[in-house]
């Protein structure tokens, strides 16, 4: 992705879905998804139609580049829209696999997030919890989930270990790089209007 936005490409969405939110979706509602992938990102161009031709070969090209094993445009506008309505589907498909999440709003500079996925990682095998991970990817913002299994206040994650044994601390520096200064950190916001 960090190729796509340094090759001159702007595009108007760039959405991101890792393994477990693709499979979850599709044993709800089918819609073609590559289950054998990773993760799955979403680009969506606009422009005239010479312009968004041209950028979705570059995409393409940046993405094989970048070590992408399956990379294409939308067969028709269908599968287009059945994407896009997966992408949508996913936080649904997060919050109804669980009693209860610990949704985290995580932003990092997009040419550390790959980066950021691998901490998530290995912070999930190491104290053995399922954590999920969906975004925009477009500006950095990621949620890594993890998913519990008690609906109460003290909650328990999906493992056997106590939770005591998993470290806030150390989860409040996932995000957290070299580069990321007051003055160079990148924010992104969720926001809600009121309507007069």
């Amino acid at each position: 992705m960090h190729k796509v936005l340094t090759a001159g490409i702007l595009p108007a969405k760039i959405e991101m879905m890792d393994n477990w939110v693709i499979r979850r979706i599709e044993e709800t509602t089918p819609l073609g998804l590559p289950l054998d992938a990773g993760s799955m990102l979403l680009f969506e161009l606009d422009g005239t139609q010479s312009a968004v031709d041209k950028d979705v070969e570059s995409v393409i090209k940046s993405c094989q580049q970048a070590g992408a094993l399956n990379v294409r445009a939308a067969k028709d506008d269908v599968e287009a829209a059945n994407f896009w309505t997966a992408r949508r589907a996913g936080f649904s498909a997060i919050y109804g696999a669980s009693p209860n999440i610990f949704a985290e709003d995580v932003t990092v500079p997009i040419s550390r997030i790959a980066d950021l996925i691998d901490k998530v990682q290995q912070i999930a095998k190491k104290y053995d919890l399922t954590i999920v991970i969906i975004g925009h990817a477009g500006d950095g913002n990621l949620h890594p989930s993890v998913l519990t299994i008690r609906k109460t206040r003290n909650i328990m994650p999906v493992q056997k270990k106590p939770w005591t044994k998993f470290s806030w601390r150390r989860w409040s520096t996932v995000g957290r790089f070299p580069e990321s200064t007051a003055s160079g950190w990148r924010k992104a916001f969720h926001e809600t209007g009121n309507a007069a």
